[in-house]
């Protein structure tokens, strides 16, 4: 799985930026980490005025957050 990520300083501290997935296999799936809260991602997204944003993929387990 290839999540892609974009990210620009919102000049108070914070991240606006956007996520695309540019490559999945079979049924994985790709989750987001917004400042602590976990959710699965949609095939393209936004984010605003946040501090910490990783990715991870998921299928049988998952791989670290990055």
């Amino acid at each position: 799985m290839t999540v892609c990520r974009t990210w620009t300083s919102d000049g108070q501290g914070a991240y606006n930026g956007t996520w695309k997935i540019t490559r999945k296999t079979g049924a994985a799936v790709a989750q987001g980490r917004f400042d602590g809260f976990v959710a699965n991602l949609a095939t393209t997204g936004t984010f605003s005025h946040i501090d910490s944003f990783v990715t991870r993929g998921c299928n049988v387990g998952c791989t670290d957050w990055s």
